[in-house]
């Protein structure tokens, strides 16, 4: 999504304390068609994005709280601080496999993890500039949002290249591209196989979108973007009924989308030449049992194929995987390395969910990811 001046409802502000432009710190194009243009979904995705900031502040709520140690019935009983100092602890267990002790004390590490992300994403809504201003690559004014993957034009090894004066052949400027030509788009050349002249490949099949922090680029595809079912967590929170999943909104919502993008872009650490930096990435999935998942024809397996013909790694997505990868296994199980908060902390979908269910607070989805109900007395709460 590109650029130019957007204030997400004014009531936003007053609020979350949050100024939500999307403008500022991102080049992105929402009030005018063009190459990669967000126009065409303007109102979905200025309703998700305003929705996104709700949930990423009450995310920075929850962790507060939960970090403040579990609270007491009051005097005249309300118990309304205990079931709410439990929902998150629960939460914070089923999704990136953590708790606080009763003092809210959190192993420290993981904890600087998950507030690494939620920090520099919280800043970015608040104001009006990035986190980092410029993106990370130090090329660009700011970082870039893209919609779709049409506005990507094809550069062949013979044509100008687009960064060069005329009459400088790509192949010239950029002897990398001098066989296979490369695709284009605002000042980026892609990082996919160029081989190919039908599209760039970026958004393929069921993908909803695809963060490069090295490109300083996050684009939402249109199968998020044109869902005939998109959800709105703010809409459709008073209409949850019992048993119904969270993977309803996982699936539907744009704005889980933009959390799980921003969650790449913003866990990341910048680069380094030392030691890996921190960063969040698709997580490949364990099952309960704490082994990898791997496809093949089509469907998830734990077999990972051949050794001259490997099957692919299955990537964390929705409740199931999310639940299954914040297991805690004990060495010398060979699942202890394979899930844990060691795994969750770097998971752009535990982060997405875990937005969803600090904001969706009314119920408690920590069982199996359906809708159950809080407890409302006394009896129902540990003391």
């Amino acid at each position: 999504m590109r650029a130019t001046t957007l204030m997400i409802l004014p009531f936003l502000g007053a609020v979350l304390g949050y100024d939500a432009d999307i403008e500022g710190p991102w080049d992105i194009e929402l009030q005018d068609d063009g190459p990669n243009s967000c126009h065409p979904w303007q109102d979905t995705f200025e309703k998700a994005y305003e929705e996104a900031a709700k949930m990423v502040a009450k995310v920075q709520t929850d962790i507060q709280v939960a970090t403040a140690g579990r609270p007491g019935v009051t005097r005249s009983g309300d118990i309304s601080r205990v079931v709410d100092w439990d929902r998150i602890d629960r939460n914070l267990h089923v999704i990136f496999g953590v708790r606080p002790d009763f003092s809210g004390k959190i192993d420290a590490t993981y904890l600087n993890d998950i507030n690494f992300v939620w920090k520099k994403m919280g800043s970015m809504f608040k104001g009006s500039v990035n986190n980092p201003e410029r993106g990370y690559s130090g090329k660009f004014d700011k970082p870039a949002i893209a919609c779709g993957e049409k506005g990507w034009r094809y550069i062949g090894p013979d044509d100008n290249s687009p960064d060069r004066a005329p009459g400088t052949p790509l192949r010239d400027a950029h002897p990398q591209y001098a066989t296979t030509g490369v695709w284009y788009w605002n000042r980026r050349f892609a990082w996919y196989d160029s081989s190919t002249k039908q599209s760039v490949g970026i958004c393929g099949q069921n993908v909803a979108g695809v963060t490069s922090v090295y490109h300083d680029l996050v684009t939402f595809c249109e199968s998020s973007l044109g869902k005939s079912n998109q959800k709105f967590v703010a809409d459709d929170k008073s209409n949850i009924k019992l048993h119904d999943h969270i993977d309803d909104f996982g699936q539907n919502a744009l704005s889980r989308t933009i959390v799980h993008e921003f969650a790449h872009y913003h866990g990341f650490g910048g680069f380094s030449s030392g030691p890996n930096p921190t960063r969040v990435i698709d997580v490949q999935a364990v099952n309960a049992n704490g082994d990898w998942v791997y496809v093949a024809n089509g469907k998830t397996t734990t077999d990972p194929g051949p050794d001259d013909n490997k099957n692919p790694a299955y990537d964390t997505y929705f409740w199931r995987y999310v639940s299954n990868l914040a297991q805690v296994f004990m060495s010398p199980d060979p699942a202890a390395d394979r899930s844990g908060p060691k795994k969750t902390t770097h998971s752009a979908e535990s982060f997405a969910y875990f937005a969803l269910v600090s904001y969706l607070d009314n119920w408690d989805w920590s069982t199996d990811g359906k809708a159950r109900p809080l407890p409302t007395r006394r009896d129902q709460i540990h003391e």
